[in-house]
């Protein structure tokens, strides 16, 4: 929905990119397709009203797992497509992931080598 202020947690697919929205956070789609995110949310100091990591459901942890890794994805094909070395354009030597803030890897691309 555009212009209608949206709770996540949530996972935004457009053709060119994926957002990611964390629980707590809200979000605004705009007519242009630009979104606006608000992360006020993730600076507070009690954040007991928000969601556990042991209190996702197995399907829910599988399709964040599956965007994630898709992202990662998405990041490949978007360095291929744009990398001016040969190297990369046609030996496809290369390689992208997702990692937390503490440097964890979250998720990484399946066409790296």
């Amino acid at each position: 929905p555009v212009d209608q202020n949206l709770e996540g947690p949530a996972i935004i697919c457009q053709k060119d990119t994926t957002t990611l929205v964390p629980p707590g956070c809200t979000f605004r789609n705009f007519a242009n397709g630009c979104i606006e995110i608000d992360t006020t949310a993730l600076c507070e100091e009690d954040r007991s009203d928000t969601a556990s990591a042991d209190t996702f459901d197995p399907v829910t942890a599988a399709v964040i797992r599956g965007e994630l890794e898709n992202i990662a994805i998405e990041m490949g094909y978007k360095l291929e497509r744009m990398a001016y070395s040969s190297i990369i354009r046609e030996s496809r030597d290369f390689g992208t992931a997702l990692v937390s803030a503490n440097g964890d890897q979250l998720a990484e691309s399946k066409q790296s080598t």
